[in-house]
């Protein structure tokens, strides 16, 4: 069965080459926004891909990857951006100069490339499924601005440099409400706010970064580009709720009530789709005696398959169907 689920993108670079420019904050905004929609990820409403030290290599390795390809609907971006391109790393191997090929291996060694805009608003423009890209580093207006014009339907970019730590609570912020399956737009404009309440709507000079040579303007230094049919409208509990799954004969319908949705495990049951049953328990969002349904998974995952465990258990699963409930 193919997997629909959303797939949120997080890619993080840090300076590698001049310390004085290494990012601390950006662990803290990583750990962050995987906190922010770990509760997401559990129920079953998007599935979430992380590269903590990432190349260009990496970003379009996992663009590609069949088990992701045209279901990224998110891709985050922390770390150092310049004008019109993003800073990322690259790993080298480290070898003795002396010793001869493939000897003398000392260890890794990580500098930094750079991904240029050209290539990058190319590529990430022909992704199908891109609902929103977060570029959060320093000037990256350009990209974002591009990007949205080539259909992107929401980007989000940054006018000018940025302080590091506000950069990491706005990003955390902005998942935490999309995490609770909150409409893109509105997850955005509550991270906004919580940054003015912070800060006052009389002092946002103090988001920029303080080495900062030209004037600083009084207001928020993000913003987010759409096309004027856009409602950011977007949000994860969408791609659940109006998807219809075909599984071999049956056919299950994210919106239905318990009793439509018991009919449709108990027809999992009568095709042996059990795979498909395990799944569609496991992400609803009914309540059910879970160490019954483990120890009954466990049974049934360990009976030979020549004994047709279907027809073994095919009467304790309906059973099992019968105790699913409507949480308190």
């Amino acid at each position: 069965m193919p997997n629909h689920k959303p797939v949120i993108f997080l890619a993080f670079a840090n300076e590698r080459e001049d310390n004085a420019k290494y990012l601390r904050n950006i662990p803290a905004e990583h750990n962050g926004i995987r906190k922010a929609l770990q509760e997401a990820e559990k129920q079953g409403l998007c599935e979430i891909v992380e590269r903590s030290n990432a190349s260009i290599e990496q970003i379009i390795d996992v663009f590609q990857d069949s088990r992701y390809r045209d279901r990224i609907a998110v891709f985050h971006f922390g770390g150092h951006a310049d004008g019109y391109q993003l800073l990322l790393e690259t790993l080298l191997v480290v070898k003795d100069a002396n010793s001869g090929l493939n000897q003398g291996l000392v260890g890794f060694s990580t500098t930094n490339s750079l991904a240029h805009g050209e290539g990058l608003v190319s590529f990430l423009s022909k992704q199908k499924g891109l609902q929103l890209v977060f570029f959060n580093g320093c000037t990256t207006e350009r990209q974002a601005k591009e990007l949205s014009e080539a259909g992107i339907p929401a980007v989000i970019g940054t006018a000018s440099e940025i302080s590091d730590e506000v950069a990491t609570n706005l990003a955390i912020r902005l998942y935490n409400g999309i995490g609770q399956a909150m409409e893109i737009g509105r997850a955005w404009q509550e991270a906004k706010d919580e940054i003015i309440m912070r800060n006052g709507a009389d002092n946002l000079r103090g988001l920029y970064r303080k080495d900062m040579k030209e004037s600083l303007p009084n207001k928020l230094p993000w913003e987010i580009y759409k096309n004027e049919a856009n409602q950011l409208d977007w949000k994860l509990e969408n791609q659940n709720y109006n998807l219809q799954i075909e599984t071999g004969n049956t056919k299950i319908n994210m919106n239905m009530d318990l009793q439509e949705f018991k009919k449709q495990l108990i027809s999992l049951i009568d095709n042996c789709e059990m795979d498909t049953f395990f799944s569609e328990v496991e992400k609803c969002s009914y309540d059910y005696d879970k160490p019954t349904y483990n120890s009954q998974k466990r049974n049934y995952t360990q009976t030979n398959p020549l004994l047709n465990p279907c027809a073994m258990f095919g009467q304790q699963w309906k059973v099992f169907v019968g105790t699913l409930k409507e949480k308190k």
